[in-house]
């Protein structure tokens, strides 16, 4: 019975709710001629339970729509702030919504793996697509109005068509790396994931087809990614920095913004005015030209950072989910291209990595960092799952092939016969808890261990010699199991 009343217009129900959001914004709207002078707080809304998840609007009917960890549904006017309808379907809360072109409809999604079509005037339930194999992170719904997308937690794809809710195809994610964070356009079309060790990936919406990669940073766990409205750029922020970077589709390295005081939380791009909005954890927004990577304003977030931006289409409304129960909107209609900077300074030349290392002699050690590829897929995210030859290795690669080396890093035992090592996984990176990542394929070298050798600690270097194999090894499953190996012939503990 309770279900049943959360579907009918509830405005009349919540007037006590929002009298601090209509004190806030009724005298601060504007015709769309008449903007403000600087960014406006338009709405505060607190529910009494239930954290906000995630948010979406539609400028063409004025409508904001949030969900709820309770699962509660919620559509906003962004005229007054006022709650207008409210309702109940998916479990476990929602986590992911997007509008129509025409602000007709609703698309949601969350950890239940359903995704739900909504009508939004009233604001009923009326199609459920089911058949997920994992939680759902982002739906969009497509410019012509004929399909929607969404993508899952593991980085998969879906579509169906609309209204019949046929599937369109199905692609999956990356089985042998962990997605950190992903985005999807406004439309669905470029889909963007970062993955551990740096690596981020775009993807048509569409077709399914790869668009671009790069190699971010060896090592690196991306803690945020945003794509603008057209795809053409991808902003990221590592895990504990205060660093944002932004990267041009198909060219590379745009510009970073640094110092923000702490690590963004979420990013999301203000339509196409070449602006990007950054929720810090310290309870800051941050709006962020592109181009030059200066903050052009900043903006206060009460008790604690926002989990979701969502930009409207023209990018003069920004949307907050949380902190907490809050759901918050702005007018960011003023904000324009920086004076002056005020925090954080631009970065005109490419991101600067650690110098290359050299080739080493016959014999000599040699530095893992050299094997690390700048665009390499596991045979699941390609079209030709047949193992790489070692020709499509890079050359200064291939060239390391048949040769003596000696190898430094933390081993992991792969395959033990009682007490006797007899596989090590050597990994240029310490075994990471919490905030680790784990190593992607070409971080780590398969070690076959000299006759002897006993449990090694994996937080403890140790330094093998042997001939090097380069070259891709797909098992009979599908995945790939090595791209690098080696026959020790010596093995040598370097701490403890």
């Amino acid at each position: 019975m309770g279900d049943a009343n959360l579907n009918k217009p509830v405005a009349t129900q919540r007037v006590l709710s929002m009298v601090i959001a209509l004190l806030m914004c009724s005298c601060q709207q504007n015709s769309g001629h008449n903007a403000p002078a600087e960014p406006v707080l338009r709405m505060q809304y607190e529910a009494e339970r239930g954290e906000a998840l995630c948010v979406a609007l539609c400028e063409a009917r004025s409508l904001l729509a949030a969900g709820f960890s309770n699962d509660r549904l919620r559509l906003f006017s962004t005229a007054d702030g006022v709650l207008q309808e409210e309702a109940v379907g998916h479990r476990r809360g929602i986590t992911c919504v997007a509008f129509s072109p025409d602000g007709l409809h609703l698309v949601s999604a969350g950890p239940d793996r359903t995704v739900r079509i909504w009508t939004t005037r009233p604001l009923t339930e009326e199609r459920v697509l089911e058949g997920i194999h994992e939680p759902l992170a982002r739906v969009a719904w497509r410019a012509d109005g004929q399909a929607v997308q969404a993508v899952t937690v593991g980085g998969a794809m879906y579509a169906w068509s609309m209204p019949d809710g046929e599937k369109l195809f199905f692609k999956p994610g990356p089985m042998q790396r962990g997605v950190s964070n992903m985005d999807l356009s406004r439309h669905g079309a470029v889909f963007a994931w970062a993955a551990d060790g740096g690596n981020l990936r775009t993807w048509d919406g569409v077709s399914g087809d790869k668009l671009g990669g790069w190699r971010m940073q060896d090592g690196l766990l991306v803690g945020a990614v945003a794509v603008d409205p057209s795809g053409a750029l991808v902003a990221t922020n590592e895990v504990g920095s205060d660093r944002l970077d932004v990267w041009r589709m198909g060219q590379g390295y745009v510009s970073s913004a640094v110092d923000l005081g702490s690590p963004s939380r979420s990013l999301t791009f203000l339509g196409g005015r070449g602006i990007l909005a950054a929720s810090s954890l310290a309870g800051v927004l941050h709006l962020i030209e592109v181009e030059g990577g200066q903050v052009i304003e900043t903006l206060d977030s009460p008790m604690g950072s926002v989990l979701r931006l969502h930009a409207s289409a023209s990018g003069n409304l920004l949307a907050a989910a949380g902190p907490g129960r809050r759901v918050m909107l702005w007018d960011v209609t003023s904000v324009g291209s920086a004076v002056e900077v005020q925090r954080g300074q631009p970065i005109d030349a490419p991101v600067a990595n650690n110098p290359p290392a050299s080739f080493p002699d016959e014999g000599d050690l040699m530095d893992m960092a050299l094997l690390a590829l700048p665009d390499y897929d596991p045979p699941e995210l390609r079209h030709n799952p047949e193992p790489y030859s070692k020709g499509q290795f890079p050359a200064a690669i291939r060239a390391l092939d048949g040769h003596v080396f000696r190898l430094r890093g933390f081993p992991l035992a792969a395959d033990m016969e009682g007490e006797l090592v007899q596989t090590i996984l050597l990994s240029r990176f310490p075994p990471g808890c919490c905030f680790g990542s784990v190593p992607v394929m070409d971080e780590w070298v398969e070690v076959a261990a000299p006759v002897g050798t006993r449990s090694l600690n994996p937080d403890l270097r140790i330094e093998v010699q042997g001939v090097l194999e380069v070259g891709e090894i797909v098992g009979p499953e599908g995945f790939a199991s090595s791209l690098y190996r080696l026959q020790a012939t010596s093995l040598e503990l370097l701490d403890g």
